[in-house]
C-alpha cells in the first residue's frame, strides 16, 4: 500500500509536466518570411536598392480545439528604406473570406481577413502576402505588431511572434577598369589626331 501510495505523486507530476510541455508547443507562431521561394522561413534577406520583392506573414501550430477563423496583423517598417507597394491576404483561411482591412502607409501594413467556416484552419500557412520595394541602402527589422487571433465565436488564441530582418545594398558603382576603358575609348574618338584624319579625307 504504501508504495502505491509513493507512485501516486510520481504520476501526477509526469502527467502535469507532459500537459506543460503539450501546452507549451501549442502557442501558434506568427513570423515574417522574407523569401517565400526559397524552403523554410527566412527571416533575414538582402536587397539591392531598386529592388522588388514579396515577404509573406506566415502561421504555424494552430492546433484544436482553437482552429483559426480570423486575424488582424500589422507590419512594420522603416519607410527610409521601403515602400510597400501591395498586400493581399494568403489562402489559410477556408473559404469564404471576407478582408476586412488592408491599408498601406509610409511605414505599416494592416490586414485583417474572417472565415466563415466554424471548422477553421489548422497547421500552418500564408496570412498574408506583401511587395516592397528596396529605396535606400541600410538596415531595418520588419516587426509584427497589432495582432489578433481568433478561434470560432472571438475566442482569442494566444500566439508568439518571430520578426525578421532586411539588409539594402548600395547600387554597385561602376567597376574602375571599366571606367578606365570607356575614358581611353571617348579620348581617343575625340583626340586630335583623329579629327585631323577625318578632316584629311573629306578634302
Amino acid at each position: 500500500m504504501a508504495e502505491h501510495s509513493r507512485t501516486l505523486p510520481i504520476l501526477s507530476l509526469i502527467v502535469l509536466a507532459l500537459c506543460l510541455a503539450s501546452s507549451a508547443h501549442s502557442i501558434p507562431i506568427v513570423s515574417v518570411d522574407m523569401d517565400p521561394s526559397t524552403a523554410g522561413i527566412q527571416n533575414q534577406r538582402t536587397v539591392t536598392a531598386g529592388d522588388t520583392f514579396d515577404v509573406d506573414i506566415v502561421i504555424a501550430d494552430v492546433i484544436p480545439p482553437d482552429p483559426l477563423t480570423g486575424f488582424e496583423v500589422e507590419l512594420r517598417f522603416d519607410g527610409a528604406l521601403l515602400r510597400a507597394l501591395s498586400a493581399a491576404t494568403g489562402d489559410f483561411l477556408p473559404t469564404p473570406t471576407f478582408e476586412l482591412e488592408n491599408t498601406i502607409s509610409a511605414s505599416t501594413v494592416s490586414l485583417a481577413s474572417i472565415s466563415t467556416v466554424l471548422s477553421g484552419a489548422l497547421g500552418g500557412g500564408t496570412l498574408a502576402t506583401i511587395s516592397f520595394q528596396a529605396t535606400a541602402p541600410g538596415y531595418a527589422d520588419l516587426l509584427l505588431g497589432n495582432i489578433i487571433l481568433s478561434a470560432p465565436f472571438g475566442v482569442a488564441i494566444p500566439y508568439t511572434l518571430q520578426p525578421a530582418r532586411i539588409s539594402v545594398a548600395a547600387i554597385p558603382e561602376p567597376h574602375a577598369a571599366v571606367l578606365f576603358a570607356a575614358g581611353l575609348l571617348v579620348a581617343r574618338i575625340y583626340s586630335p589626331g583623329r579629327r585631323a584624319n577625318r578632316s584629311s579625307r573629306k578634302i
